[in-house]
């Protein structure tokens, strides 16, 4: 699997519901925590093959996961946060639309099981 798709499989993470993100990692995962890193890693893993319109909208994202990680309450890196915070549809609503600039389905991603070790 190439970077690009794996730039698509986090797109179409941070775009499901909060129960399907929740059922893509192990529980002992903090799934905000693991959205947020996928995104950071493909997201900077691809920047430099993407046009102005694609890098502008994962700025966007790339600028609330940021904002988030700065701040010193952490509560929006917990479960309970994804399910209502905000900040979290924002992010859902960003990832949808980045999905329809690259032209990618908005789908459920594979998942990679065998990635986690507890």
């Amino acid at each position: 699997m190439n970077k690009k798709d794996k730039l698509k499989h986090t797109l179409q993470a941070l775009a499901l519901s909060s129960e399907e993100q929740l059922a893509l990692f192990p529980t002992f995962a903090i799934t905000a925590d693991e959205l947020a890193l996928d995104f950071d890693n493909w997201f900077k893993a691809n920047k430099r093959d993407l046009n102005d319109q694609e890098i502008t909208i994962l700025n966007r994202i790339n600028s609330i996961l940021e904002n988030k990680s700065q701040e010193v309450e952490k509560s929006f890196w917990t479960d309970v946060a994804l399910k209502t915070n905000d900040g979290w549809e924002q992010i859902r609503s960003l990832s949808k639309e980045a999905l329809e600039i690259f032209n990618w389905p908005l789908e459920k991603p594979p998942v990679e099981k065998n990635e986690f070790i507890q």
